[in-house]
């Protein structure tokens, strides 16, 4: 969730193990990968050998972060688009719904917006928590701890300044949601590791024991390439066992996981997850071919695990999860506040905040890059929120919107792309 700028650079060719579904890159989202990255590790506990991940979400990112076909990633999630094609962009079951949630199933509860909290070296680091347009979020998901080889939790980046500058306290003081982020796309193998190991129990136990003492209202699993280490129901149990310990302490706890773009997707066991998690946050920021996340792209296919088709684009993406059974009314769809480039919104030139959005990827070409802007961010809030505008299968809508991650936004002059998902998102109330 993101780190996004947190991605970290790996191309998939060289298929790392099984790690995390979340936002990566380091700052500026400039690398080739899928996923959150981070750096710097802290121990809380133990020794936090083991938990040297890359520098977080966003550009470059030395983690376990690797490329969806091809293209360069940044934050919290793969990249998947340079390896589309040009042809009959038929996407694999993206007509279906299985009756699980694929049409428009809102219902009577608002569209909810979740942003990434992962470092804020743009702006002056923890002086950042002062500046926090709080009122554009329902949730906010704090990135990334991971773990050491003892299944201690480690601290990565900013993240242990953050929570002692009083991070928690700040949301919770604006009535709003606080999750705590696990993995992203350099942290991932160190979870990893402890798969089918008594340190992996030790590990969900002192999640929960954390999250409990720090006051956190969940967990996002930023488990990123789930193809890559263990299978598909090591997966999904590794999930239901966080689920059981963070739910013990706290019924309410919110449980939520990363899900890359593209490649990876075929990779996870959609029908059972839906019956476990809250939500799915579907990074819809790491495509790169060239457009950053683009929304749709007609006539264009990528090639998933398993040689399965479908849009090369988060619609092809959002239409195959549904199809493989996980209710649309508990997916996030993340936009990305980078461009395709690498280069952050938040030194984004005039022309790319007043430019047009291209209509199928609903993102605005300016100078040879793909970038967001308010106008983009109502675009794509509106694509899959909106049943009058969805361009998902069936008119299906989603559970929100999100995004990674605040840093990448000047937060001292108005915030904007965040000021517009929540704007966009309170029309459709």
């Amino acid at each position: 969730m993101k780190y996004s700028s947190h991605p970290s650079a790996l191309f998939i060719a060289a298929m790392i193990s099984f790690a995390t579904l979340g936002c990566s890159s380091t700052e500026g989202d400039s690398t080739p990968q899928e996923g959150n990255d981070q750096v710097n590790t802290q121990g809380t506990g133990a020794s936090a050998q083991g938990a040297g991940a890359s520098t977080g979400s966003g550009a470059s990112a030395n983690g376990a972060g690797a490329t969806d076909g091809a293209g360069a990633t940044d934050g919290a999630g793969a990249t998947d688009g340079a390896g589309a094609t040009d042809g009959a962009g038929a996407t694999d079951g993206a007509g279906a719904t299985d009756g699980t949630g694929s049409s428009a199933a809102q219902g009577s509860k608002s569209p909810l917006v979740v942003g990434y909290a992962y470092n804020f070296k743009q702006h002056g680091n923890n002086g950042a928590l002062a500046q926090l347009p709080l009122q554009n979020i329902d949730y906010l998901v704090h990135a990334f701890v991971t773990a050491d080889g003892a299944g201690n939790v480690v601290e990565l980046e900013q993240f242990g300044d953050l929570r002692a500058a009083g991070l928690v306290e700040k949301v919770h003081a604006a009535g709003k949601k606080v999750v705590l982020s696990l993995g992203g796309a350099g942290a991932t193998s160190q979870m990893a590791q402890l798969i089918g190991k008594a340190t992996q129990a030790t590990f969900v136990s002192n999640v929960a024991a954390r999250v409990k003492e720090w006051g956190y209202d969940g967990i996002d699993f930023d488990f990123e390439f789930p193809g890559q280490h263990g299978t598909p129901a090591q997966f999904t149990e590794f999930l239901t066992l966080l689920k059981s310990a963070v739910r013990a302490d706290n019924p309410d706890a919110i449980v939520m996981f990363g899900v890359s773009p593209g490649w990876e997707l075929p990779s996870y066991e959609w029908s059972q997850l839906g019956q476990i998690a809250d939500h799915a946050f579907y990074f819809c920021y790491d495509w790169n071919n060239p457009q950053k996340g683009p929304m749709t792209a007609p006539n264009k296919t990528f090639k998933m695990r398993g040689g399965v088709p479908i849009e090369a684009s988060c619609r092809g993406a959002l239409d195959y999860m549904i199809a493989q059974g996980f209710p649309a009314e508990k997916i996030i769809v993340g936009l990305g506040f980078s461009a395709n480039g690498g280069a952050i919104y938040n030194d984004a030139p005039g022309s790319v905040r007043s430019g047009t959005p291209d209509p199928n990827s609903m993102e605005v070409l300016d100078g040879g890059g793909w970038w967001p802007n308010a106008a983009s961010m109502t675009m794509k809030t509106n694509a899959v929120l909106d049943p009058s505008k969805s361009v998902l299968s069936g008119a299906a809508t989603v559970a929100g919107v999100g995004f990674w991650h605040w840093d990448q936004e000047n937060l001292t002059t108005g915030a904007d792309l965040s000021t517009a998902l929540r704007a966009a998102t309170d029309a459709l109330k």
